[in-house]
């Protein structure tokens, strides 16, 4: 119902504004447009390296260039270690431009032995394979978009550089 008042309102005013300006160009009157340049990754930015989370500090995330687009790997441990949340998909440029989009995305979760009980073994179960979701970027930070059960939105991505960690690994 409010929708046809609206039509109908936005019809007159269209009418009234034509005869009122017939020999003036209409402006258009779209939504005020978005700036969309903090998603916008500089000129110089690769997606492929590794990203840790400045949140927690724990989760990782692998980007890895191939032919057709990247491998993306996270792993998020829980603070005690006792189990490891794994995402894995293959992401593509995303169509609208903004960051990269995925499909078939997987979710497995890996179940540690306790230190006392190393010999059990690590139990593995598939969550799921039909995620969907993509990273972005905004304002020199990586974000994760999980669209099939949220688990990105506690996360910022900072690229981790690999060569100052290669360099902290060395003992002179």
């Amino acid at each position: 119902m409010k929708k046809n008042i609206r039509r109908t309102l936005v019809i007159l005013t269209a009418i009234a504004g034509l005869s009122l300006l017939s020999a003036c160009e209409k402006k258009k009157q779209d939504e005020p447009e978005v700036d969309m340049a903090p998603f916008t990754p500089p000129t110089d930015f690769k997606w492929e390296g590794n990203y840790l989370d400045s949140v927690n500090e724990l989760a990782v995330l692998t980007v890895e260039l191939d032919g057709t687009g990247y491998n993306c790997y996270i792993n998020s441990p829980d603070p005690g270690i006792t189990h490891i949340d794994s995402y894995s998909f293959h992401a593509v440029p995303a169509e609208d431009g903004l960051g990269l989009s995925y499909t078939a995305g997987t979710h497995t979760v890996y179940e540690l032995p306790s230190g006392d009980n190393a010999d059990a073994g690590v139990t593995t179960t598939e969550i799921y394979s039909d995620g969907t979701g993509r990273i972005y970027y905004l304002d020199g930070e990586v974000f994760w978009l999980d669209e099939k059960d949220n688990n990105g939105s506690g996360f910022i991505f900072e690229r981790v550089d690999d060569e100052a960690a290669v360099s902290e690994n060395v003992t002179e």
